[in-house]
């Protein structure tokens, strides 16, 4: 996955770019990420905006954060005849006793009541539950207090 720093102007994908929205959770394993306790409340709403992903995109980026599988470990007709190191397609995800997985391939976008907008990977929610993943403030409330955006393929909104 393409890597922005939290707080910089979006700009990965044309559907929905502005100076106004910005980037929140877009990690690489070769840059350093904030780490730290959210609240409770936070992931719970978290949760639910993972699960109606906006910005959908073909295909599925992966976590590069968690370690790499080895081809003998790939599923079956996926890479068994690979000689490389290959990463998780889904990134598993735990959470007062369940346990799920989220695939790399869309959006959150939401706006602080001030109107500050942000948008992340779907594959945040994993890097908070897995990896300790501290946003912004201006995220966690935005997600705690502010409201969903619209999906930026389908919407006048961002224009």
């Amino acid at each position: 996955m393409t890597y922005f720093a939290d707080g910089t102007p979006y700009s990965y994908h044309p559907a929905g770019v502005s100076p106004l929205i910005l980037n929140v959770g877009w990690l690489d394993e070769s840059r350093p990420y904030s780490i730290g306790p959210v609240p409770v409340d936070f992931i719970r709403r978290l949760i639910d905006l993972t699960l109606q992903p906006v910005n959908l995109m073909r295909g599925k980026h992966w976590c590069n954060l968690c370690p790499a599988l080895d081809s003998e470990q790939t599923p079956e007709g996926q890479g068994d005849h690979w000689n490389v190191r290959m990463a998780p397609p889904d990134a598993v995800c735990r959470f007062e006793g369940e346990q799920w997985t989220v695939g790399g391939n869309g959006e959150i976008r939401v706006a602080e009541p001030d109107g500050t907008r942000w948008v992340a990977p779907r594959l945040i929610l994993h890097y908070v539950l897995a990896h300790s993943y501290q946003p912004p403030t201006g995220f966690l409330t935005a997600v705690m207090l502010g409201t969903p955006l619209p999906d930026p393929q389908d919407s006048a909104f961002y224009k």
